[in-house]
């Protein structure tokens, strides 16, 4: 048990991983973080940090909501050196449905998407959202209700 910070949500922060197998295939890992960043902070009981922390120029954060979703969901992501991206969307059976942005070299930083689920003639189900950088893939759930 933690001892309560008067003026702080807990968690404070939350880091999750969850792995993906599909039959025949490697598993794909995908890491996430939320951190609650609106905090009340009585400022004479912390240290200010002196420097920003950034994920290690290999790690990649992807961020995919709301999901459930409607209409239409975005995705972010995050970038820590210029690499190729690819992202395609896939149906519950593992068919890709759509390419959204074919492999193409990035900048490092934050980039972000939205994708119509009437553009896309999306019927309520489950999909998943591949990214792949480089070596390295992600998949994100999204339910279409």
């Amino acid at each position: 048990m933690h001892s309560a910070i008067p003026g702080y949500r807990y968690p404070v922060l939350v880091i999750s991983t969850t792995e993906f197998t599909t039959t025949g295939q490697e598993p794909v890992i995908t890491k996430s973080a939320v951190i609650h960043v609106q905090q009340a902070v009585n400022t004479e009981t912390l240290t200010p940090a002196t420097e920003l922390q950034l994920p290690a120029a290999d790690d990649n954060a992807v961020s995919v909501y709301p999901n459930p979703f409607n209409d239409i969901f975005n995705f972010h992501y995050f970038l820590g050196k210029p690499m190729p991206v690819r992202i395609a969307l896939y149906d519950m059976a593992g068919k890709c449905t759509k390419v959204i942005r074919q492999t193409e070299m990035q900048a490092e930083g934050v980039h972000t998407g939205k994708i119509s689920a009437v553009d896309m003639n999306l019927t309520p189900g489950m999909y998943y959202l591949k990214f792949t950088f480089e070596n390295k893939a992600i998949v994100k759930k999204e339910v279409k209700l």
